[in-house]
């Protein structure tokens, strides 16, 4: 798993669909593809897009404190 982008729509409050993990690794990729999604998706008929980015963090652990 690595860290990335989710781009969720939801339709008067509600979800709609959101895209694949995969869908919004590269942060230009993402906004690009948010502000067609805002295009074809306008907040006057209800509809919002919102960004989450998730980040995926790792450590190194002793095998002792497994």
């Amino acid at each position: 798993m690595q860290s990335h982008y989710s781009i969720n729509v939801a339709k008067d409050g509600l979800h709609f669909f959101a895209t694949a993990e995969q869908s919004g690794v590269d942060r230009q990729q993402v906004r690009k593809t948010a502000l067609a999604l805002i295009k074809h998706f306008p907040a006057d008929q209800g509809f919002t897009v919102t960004i989450t980015h998730w980040e995926v963090r790792g450590r190194e652990v002793k095998l002792t404190a497994i």
